[in-house]
């Protein structure tokens, strides 16, 4: 009982990290469209304006800003020239932490969100 290894493209390195100019992208796929996600995954980890430069002049060297999508996940505080840029720009992404894991605030949904409770009860 062996695992057959056809399904793995080991030849297809956009499923490995992959380094782009200066910036080594935890996943990138440039066929018809461009994809980089970079993930932050160290606390107290590195999002900054010089990171996004970086990224940025790495990635348009082949193609312009607007074909590329950019997935930036982070387990820290995200800045907000992040989020800045994430609001004017539709081809970048911030996923944080808190998006991925959210939390159960029993007292905030029981004010927000009442039950139903008919008036016959």
């Amino acid at each position: 009982n062996s695992i057959s290894t056809e399904y793995i493209d080991t030849k297809n390195s956009s499923y490995h990290n992959v380094k782009v100019g200066n910036v080594t992208f935890d996943f990138a796929c440039e066929k018809k469209q461009a994809v980089y996600a970079y993930y932050d995954i160290t606390p107290g980890g590195k999002l900054t304006q010089k990171l996004w430069n970086e990224i940025e002049n790495s990635t348009t060297r082949k193609r312009p800003f607007y074909e590329n999508e950019y997935v930036i996940c982070t387990v820290n505080r995200v800045p907000d020239s992040f989020w800045t840029l994430s609001k004017r720009y539709d081809n970048v992404h911030i996923v944080s932490q808190k998006m991925l894991f959210a939390t159960y605030k029993k007292e905030y949904n029981r004010i927000a969100h009442p039950r139903f409770v008919p008036s016959f009860v």
